[in-house]
This record gives structure tokens, C-alpha cells and sequence, in this order.
């Protein structure tokens, strides 16, 4: 299973209205649109955007899929987008691009006045394109350039190619629209001490470190990221093979199952996969900030709004949501040697980050592949807080795979073919790729129904926790419509209400109704605010059907939550003390051994 990874075929789709212009704070108002595939675009505009607060302009940032053609005519705009593939828009900014090129009226844009940042790699032959299509279109259309385009070259220093544009940026910005009174509250824009002091004193997010039922209290925060708004679903692998022989380099065959995922794919599609981080690079790095993984964290600014969502833990944080692995910006160096108290080591960092020779960047940093963790290691003194983390790292992105499956052939599960990177470098440092090591590590599943389709199955699911268990139940309906015989299936679903969340229950009534589930038990939390019931007392209460199930073979699936998985664990521990009359070290242990034979089975995260 892919625990905490998510995978996902991009199609997307409009979602919502643009942005609307406000003189509510005195501030001009400039929308960052962003067309982006990996994430970098994104993770740009979101700079665009902290330091645009600081230079007194008032930024939204907007994902192009969201773009309203009604405002973009009496907007101030910024688009910072990616060229994909063959010279081809990312897939957030494909309607776009077809709407600005092909079915935008003349003048459509008059009133607007824009930029663009274009990101691209010119090994390619097509570098650049959209960014080029979108200035050159947006021009054509009546609307006023206000900068030149500028062009980022992921081949050479993107980083740096998009640096030297933003400086450029909030200088013309400041002279375009006169904002003297803004240029003598904010200096941000006149020497680079000035852009340390503010990035030094000022965070844009608020973070509190809580305890678990403090941040249970805690609203749930919304995130500015797209990640978060445009939700991948969690992918089962099934086929898990190293296609090597006699080789220290590793090939991995993986297969993901669609079942129930709502997903397809044409023969010739990407997935997206989104890993975890390496655990132990979490750990070491929790203790170098000094921090406990279980601690939990709401990191929220003025407007309750969160880089990823919150509250969550620090170990959610560090191994699903922030990039750890990738090589860190030179404006985090910059705040690496403000933190350093060694003075060799601050004039290092320095040097690694400054504009001024951009080869030792280039040599120590990329051609290097350091992270953050090798910088925390290479300069002890440095002091850098969870908070300072959290604010710098960009967020952990997908990586794309081409899928290497046909569709015909293999409609229910999409194939990858992946090489592991895991580099010895010269000095004796390891570079690991974040996701083939990732993939190289998930486990075929075993969350599988018994061959025999007459063993009794009891299914617990909490929320949508009832996915997979649902899936089973299909399958175990088309065995009972092809003559074969079933055993006696339990299904106990819990949910907030039964007016509310009861979802699929259209089914569930037909699986009862055609046999397919001989005993269904319901657990709704929050239908009766005297009593609150959970799957874990439904579990409980009916302790003799269930133990005598168990006796006669009973495959037992739980899948929701860890917190309610280790409960309804605790409840069968007391079916069998109520019925067999065992001491609750009996029970566990009876328990312990039906995990241990692979007839209690988890599919649970936190």
C-alpha cells in the first residue's frame, strides 16, 4: 500500500471564479497566475507573493485552471508558467492557453497590464514556448506589458535565472505604479542587507506547537496549495519486482491498481506519484531542529491559511508535506548563514549563496546534489529553527512517471518502470532519489480476500475507511452471481451520521439484500450527542457472532484511522475475554497471533 503517497493522471478542470480587483487596503492589487506541472511555477508565484506583502503591493496567487476571463481585462497580472513535453502548457493552463490563442475576441485583454516569467529547459527544442505565447498573445490582445519577459532555463540555474527577473520585478513594479510612500515604509528593494533584516525578523505563518487535543480543537486551516485543492487518491501496489540481474543498479517493475480509484489512463499517459520522504532523513533532521516528530504544529497566517494543512504533526510535516531532499534555494542559504554563529562558516554560506559568482552555487549545491540536511551537517553552528524550516522548504512535489502499460491490455492497473537512484558521490556522501526509493520500499499488498470465497470475511471501516472494503464487497457480489458459494460476511461501518455521511449505502442496502453481507452493524457518532457510538463499540457488542466467526477461519479487515484502528484492535482483545473467559495477555496474544497469520489485516493511516 502507499500509506501517505498519492498518485493521480492530470486532467484538470476549472474550479471556481478568478480573482477581483480591491482598493480595500490602499494597496495595488496584482494576481499571480501560475501554470505549472512539477511544481516549481507554483512555488515561485508563492515568492512572488511573500515578498510582494513586504514591497507593499497586496498579492493573490491563482491557479491558472481558475482563470476568470470576466476580471483578467482590468487586472494587474503576473503568469509564471512551465513549457511540458513538446512545447506544451502544463495541464492547469491548457484551457487557457487554447482560450488565449484561439478564442479570445480582439481586445479582449485591453485594460490588463502583465508580465511573464517563463520556465523551461533549452535542451529542448520547443524551450520556452508558453511562456512566449502567453506574452506575446497577451500583447496582441490589447493588454499593456509592464516588464520584458523573462525566461528561466532549468538546464543551467533556474533558481537564479528567476532571482535576477524578481529583483527587476519589484523595481519596475515600485517605478509603474509610483509607490513612493510604499518605497520609504519597505526598503526591500534597495540593498540585499536590507531584504536579510525583513526575511530575518518577519515570518508570513504563525506557528504553534500544541498538544494533540489542543490541535484536535484547532479549525482545520486552509491551504494555499494546489496540492491540497486538487486531491490525489491513494494507489494500491500489487506487483512490486526488481527487473535486474546480477547488478548492483536496481530496476523496479511497479503495478498500481485502479480498482475503485475512479481513475483512467490512455496508452501513453504519465502518473504522478507523490512519496514520502526517507524516514530516517525525518528523524535525523527532527533532531537536529531539536524537535519530538510527535509533537503537533498549526502553522497558519493572518488569514488562516497554511502552506499545507494543518494542525498535523511534525512527522507528517517533514515526511509528506515539505521537499527535504531537493537543493535548497540560495535565499534559504542566505537565512543558513544568518543563522550560523561560527564566522568561517557564515562567510561559507555566504560565498554559496551569493550573486556575485554564480559557479560556486552551480558546483557545490547542483552539480553537488546537497540538501538541507547536508548543509545542517556541513555547518554545525547553524541554529535554525522547525519554524524557519517549515517557511523556507518549498512543498514536496509528485514525480511523473510514463506509464508502461498498455490501456487495453491492463485497464485495471498502470505499470512503472523505474531506475532507483542511490549514488555513492565522490567524497563518500549518498544521493537517494526521494521517490524510486520510496518505490523501491512500498510492499505488495496484502489486504486481499481469501481465495475461498465461502471463508466468513468481517469488514470494519470508519469513514472512507469503507473504500477497499467496498471493493471487496463487489467482488464477493460477483462471486454470488456467478453460483459460487459465500461464507457468512460482516460489514461494520461507522460514520458521522446517517443524513450526512452515509456514503455508498445504496449498495451496502443491496449487499444485505442479495446476501452478499450477512450482518451489517452501523456506528454513527454523532446522530445521538448523548452517546456517541464508533465501530469499535459495534465490534464489542456483538462478540459472540464475530469470535465464533473467527473460530471457524474468519479473515478480519480493518481500514480508516490509526486511532480507530488501535481501538477496534483493543475491542476484539475484549470479545475474547468476554466470551472465552481469557486474561486480557491471553487475548492479545490471540490477537497478535491472528495478525501474525495474516487473517487480521490493516489498511490504516494517520
Amino acid at each position: 500500500m502507499l500509506p501517505h503517497s498519492l498518485a493521480q493522471f492530470f486532467h484538470l478542470r476549472p474550479a471556481g471564479p478568478g480573482a477581483l480587483l480591491t482598493a480595500a487596503t490602499e494597496q495595488v492589487r496584482i494576481d499571480v497566475y501560475f501554470g505549472s506541472q512539477t511544481g516549481t511555477a507554483e512555488e515561485f508565484a508563492l515568492t512572488i507573493q511573500k515578498e510582494g506583502k513586504m514591497n507593499g503591493f497586496d498579492v493573490k496567487v491563482i491557479d491558472l485552471q481558475s482563470y476568470d476571463v470576466d476580471t483578467l481585462d482590468s487586472s494587474n497580472s503576473i503568469f509564471v508558467t512551465a513549457t511540458y513535453g513538446e512545447g506544451d502548457p502544463t495541464d492547469n493552463a491548457k484551457e487557457f492557453v487554447e482560450w488565449l490563442v484561439h478564442k479570445a475576441d480582439p481586445d479582449s485583454l485591453k485594460g490588463m497590464q502583465f508580465a511573464v516569467f517563463g520556465l523551461g529547459n533549452s535542451q529542448y527544442e520547443n524551450y520556452n514556448t508558453v511562456g512566449k505565447t502567453i506574452d506575446s498573445h497577451c500583447e496582441r490582445l490589447g493588454a499593456t506589458r509592464i516588464m520584458e519577459l523573462g525566461l528561466g532555463d532549468d538546464d543551467k540555474d533556474i533558481q537564479q535565472d528567476f532571482e535576477e527577473w524578481k529583483e527587476k520585478l519589484w523595481r519596475t513594479l515600485h517605478a509603474h505604479f509610483d509607490v513612493d510612500r510604499v518605497k520609504e515604509k519597505c526598503k526591500t528593494v534597495e540593498t540585499e542587507i536590507s531584504r536579510k533584516d525583513i526575511r530575518e525578523k518577519e515570518h508570513k505563518y504563525k506557528l504553534e506547537v500544541v498538544s494533540e487535543r489542543t490541535a484536535m480543537e484547532f479549525p482545520q486551516s486552509s491551504s494555499v496549495h494546489s496540492l491540497d485543492t486538487n486531491p490525489m487518491v491513494n494507489m494500491t501496489v500489487t506487483c512490486n519486482d526488481e527487473l535486474n540481474k546480477c547488478t548492483d543498479r536496481s530496476c523496479r517493475h511497479i503495478e498500481l491498481a485502479l480498482n475503485n480509484s475512479g481513475l483512467v489512463y490512455e496508452t501513453g499517459d504519465h502518473v504522478a506519484i507523490l512519496p514520502d520522504n526517507d524516514p530516517h532523513d525525518v528523524e535525523e533532521l527532527a533532531q537536529r531542529l531539536g524537535v519530538s516528530l510527535s509533537s503537533w504544529i498549526y502553522l497558519v497566517d493572518d488569514d488562516s491559511s497554511s502552506p499545507f494543512p494543518c494542525p498535523c504533526t511534525v512527522q507528517k510535516a517533514l515526511c509528506n508535506y515539505v521537499d527535504i531532499n531537493g537543493m535548497p534555494k540560495r535565499s534559504f542559504i542566505e537565512h543558513l548563514a544568518m543563522k550560523a554563529i561560527d564566522s568561517n562558516e557564515k562567510r561559507r554560506l555566504e560565498t554559496i549563496a551569493g550573486r556575485d559568482d554564480a559557479s560556486v552555487y552551480q558546483q557545490y549545491i547542483c552539480e553537488g546534489r546537497r540538501n538541507v540536511l547536508d548543509l545542517l551537517r556541513e555547518f554545525p553552528s547553524v541554529k535554525l529553527s522547525l519554524h524557519d524550516l517549515l517557511e523556507s522548504l518549498p512543498r514536496l512535489q509528485p514525480r511523473f512517471y510514463s506509464i508502461s502499460s498498455g490501456s487495453n491490455t491492463h485497464p485495471e492497473s498502470a505499470h512503472v518502470t523505474a531506475v532507483v537512484v542511490d549514488d555513492i558521490l565522490p567524497e563518500g556522501r549518498r544521493f537517494k532519489g526521494v521517490c524510486t526509493n520510496f518505490l523501491k520500499q512500498t510492499k505488495e499488498t496484502t489486504f486481499k480476500l481469501p481465495n475461498d470465497s465461502r471463508t466468513p470475511v468481517i469488514m470494519i471501516g470508519a469513514g472512507t475507511g469503507l473504500a477497499p472494503l467496498r471493493g471487496m464487497c463487489q467482488h464477493l457480489e460477483t462471486c454470488s452471481a456467478r453460483g459460487d458459494e459465500l461464507g457468512h460476511n460482516v460489514l461494520i461501518f461507522g460514520c458521522r451520521s446517517s443524513k450526512q455521511d452515509y456514503i455508498y449505502e445504496d449498495e451496502i442496502n443491496r449487499w444485505c439484500q442479495n446476501k452478499t453481507i450477512s450482518s451489517l452493524f452501523l456506528a454513527f457518532s454523532r446522530e445521538n450527542p448523548q452517546q456517541k457510538v464508533y465501530v469499535q463499540n459495534r465490534v464489542r457488542e456483538n462478540s459472540q457472532l464475530l469470535v465464533d466467526l473467527i473460530e471457524k477461519g474468519a479473515y478480519i479487515y480493518v481500514c480508516g484511522s490509526t486511532s480507530m484502528a488501535k481501538e477496534v484492535k483493543r475491542a476484539f482483545v475484549g470479545c475474547f475475554q468476554d466470551t472465552r473467559q481469557m486474561s486480557t495477555v491471553e487475548a492479545e496474544d490471540l490477537v497478535h497471533s491472528l495478525s501474525k497469520g495474516g487473517r487480521y489485516l490493516q489498511d490504516v493511516w494517520s
